[in-house]
């Protein structure tokens, strides 16, 4: 058994899917116990299709489509990747860090911000292939560093972005807006 990766998303230009198919044919040059899993739908889909028959990846990437249950896959995964070369913070990296799974962030958006005060994954510049193949393979062979960050993510998702943590937060920022203290605790 090797390494499950996920990406979560819309099948999007901003996402970058091609970059990541190429990135993942890269890293399976140098280990074949590499496995990809593709979870949304859109309309790129037969452009990331088109990029798997070229890179002979059928057999390894799954285009699993747009899934309800998306949980039940991340916690079935053992890295989280998104290769966005355009990004908010996404809430399938929320997701993921929910799932307590290290993720591969593009330096784009709030992604890296998350991933780097967290200490929980690995940040590769936007559009490059070598560096994300080369940060595939070191999630995949760094065990424990990749636990390691698997549980900072978990931890920091608990800490941070939480339903209940957020709205500590917003009442927090109200509240100094207002200049007054909160009247809920």
């Amino acid at each position: 058994l090797g390494t499950r990766f996920i990406s979560v998303g819309r099948m999007v230009w901003e996402k970058d899917y091609p970059t990541l198919i190429h990135a993942f044919a890269l890293a399976r040059a140098s280990d074949p116990n590499l496995e990809l899993w593709l979870v949304g739908d859109g309309p790129e889909r037969p452009k990331i299709e088109a990029a798997i028959r070229e890179h002979a990846l059928a057999h390894l990437v799954t285009l699993l489509g747009l899934r309800k249950n998306v949980g039940f896959y991340l916690k079935q995964s053992d890295a989280f990747v998104l290769s966005s070369v355009s990004e908010g913070l996404p809430i399938s990296q929320l997701e993921a860090m929910a799932a307590g799974l290290p993720a591969i962030v593009t330096a784009v958006g709030g992604m890296p911000k998350v991933v780097r005060d967290a200490d929980a994954g690995i940040i590769v510049p936007p559009s490059d292939p070598q560096a994300l193949a080369q940060a595939l393979l070191t999630m995949s062979r760094e065990t424990n560093d990749r636990q390691r960050m698997a549980s900072n993510a978990r931890r920091a998702f608990l800490d941070h972005f939480t339903i209940e943590r957020m709205a500590q937060q917003y009442q927090q920022l109200y509240a100094s807006l207002l200049n007054r203290t909160p009247v809920i605790s």
